[in-house]
């Protein structure tokens, strides 16, 4: 009886729900007509920031999801940088002598630094499940590929640091499918860099699974396999000028960023700097949908160890460890098709894209935590993204920077 009863509500539970994901909405179809005119307009090369929206907040009819006008792949390529290289299978990079001296071992040799297990990682949350599957690895190469000109173009450049002179030495500690290190390897052509990541089977940089292969690596890159999950990291200590970490806030657990600070401080030279491009993992409350998906990734972050507002934990612990100079430059990023301006419309496009596969990304683990079933998690999405449009959402990227003390 208790499972037939069980049955007969179900579908009034899932009704009610989808009448709850925005009971004052209003006006997204006329809005949604309006967007549509921007569909046609060419995409030019992009050149500075979003801006944070003030208005009152509204959100999307329940009972009416339409499309968004969607940007073709031919229109989005103008964004990517059309001076990387490629090649077919080049040859693995040579290993700078301060990495082969401290026995590290690098990318060309197959064997891996991450035999054992870290407590702070979340099997759940690895966002290299795609390994071994050439298609979720063409995905994931191209998700990287996005990003990485679009992080550049808000921020406005590789590094948002003055130096003095160039830096020698350069740690990637999360260098993904290397577009930093590539870039950065050009701009210093006298300098060394170390690309380290820790999810990328070794075998992955020489071979066609990654994609890895399609970038003519300079001579002065050299890859090493190790964690930022699992500090000390495998450099002795004053080793680098710069190092710089991008967006790990989505893979290391609250627990992990004191030693890994810690670690860093000791591998860098008196002098040194400290370069930390992240971004706190919530969405602009704009409405009753951003803020039942704001708590419930609270929730579900909090369950793994993760603290979705990490940025200013970063910014006390580089202060605490003794770093000088200590700087956080923010940068608002729209997200979805509102902006006027041509340069903020296509980062708000692009992001846009970019959340949309991250909700795909956590829908596992996150339709338990807003109470939905997995068949309208795909509605409530939406939903949510016209929210985060109609009301101008924007998010912040953060640049941290702080330097050694000499």
């Amino acid at each position: 009886m208790g499972a037939q009863l069980s049955k007969i509500h179900a579908p009034l539970r899932r009704h009610k729900r989808k009448n709850t994901y925005a009971d004052n909405a209003d006006g997204i179809t006329e809005s949604s007509k309006l967007r549509s005119k921007k569909k046609d307009k060419a995409v030019r090369q992009i050149s500075s920031a979003g801006a944070l929206s003030q208005e009152s907040p509204r959100s999307p009819s329940a009972t009416s999801y339409p499309s968004l006008p969607r940007r073709t792949r031919a229109a989005t390529t103008s964004l990517m940088a059309p001076s990387v290289s490629y090649q077919e299978d080049p040859d693995i990079v040579s290993t700078p002598s301060f990495v082969t001296e401290y026995s590290i071992t690098p990318l060309s040799v197959a064997s891996t630094h991450s035999d054992k297990q870290s407590e702070y990682c979340s099997p759940d949350l690895d966002l290299n499940q795609y390994a071994g599957d050439p298609s979720a690895a063409e995905q994931e190469y191209n998700r990287q590929l996005r990003q990485h000109y679009v992080f550049k173009q808000v921020i406005g450049a590789n590094i948002k640091y003055d130096f003095e002179k160039p830096p020698e030495n350069i740690l990637d500690s999360t260098c993904g499918a290397g577009f930093w290190v590539f870039e950065v390897a050009q701009m210093f052509p006298n300098s060394k860099v170390v690309a380290m990541n820790p999810n990328v089977a070794p075998s992955q940089y020489s071979g066609p699974s990654t994609g890895c292969t399609r970038l003519n690596f300079p001579n002065n890159v050299s890859f090493v396999h190790a964690e930022i999950q699992l500090p000390p990291l495998p450099f002795p200590e004053n080793t680098f000028d710069l190092i710089h970490q991008r967006e790990a806030g989505l893979i290391l657990p609250t627990l992990a960023w004191e030693p890994l600070i810690t670690d860093f401080y000791r591998i860098l030279k008196p002098g040194g700097v400290i370069h930390i491009v992240d971004y706190d993992l919530c969405y602009p409350p704009c409405g009753p949908l951003s803020n039942r998906v704001n708590d419930a990734i609270e929730r579900l972050t909090a369950d793994r160890g993760f603290n979705i507002y990490h940025t200013k934990q970063v910014e006390t612990l580089m202060r605490q460890e003794g770093f000088e100079d200590v700087k956080v430059q923010g940068f608002p990023v729209p997200i979805g098709e509102w902006p006027k301006d041509e340069v903020k419309l296509q980062q708000g496009f692009l992001l846009k894209s970019m959340v949309l596969g991250l909700l795909r990304w956590v829908k596992p683990h996150l339709c338990n935590f807003l109470d939905i079933e997995q068949e309208e998690y795909e509605q409530f999405c939406a939903a949510l993204i016209d929210e985060v449009e109609i009301n101008k959402g924007s998010t912040e990227w953060k640049v941290l920077t702080g330097r050694k003390r000499i």
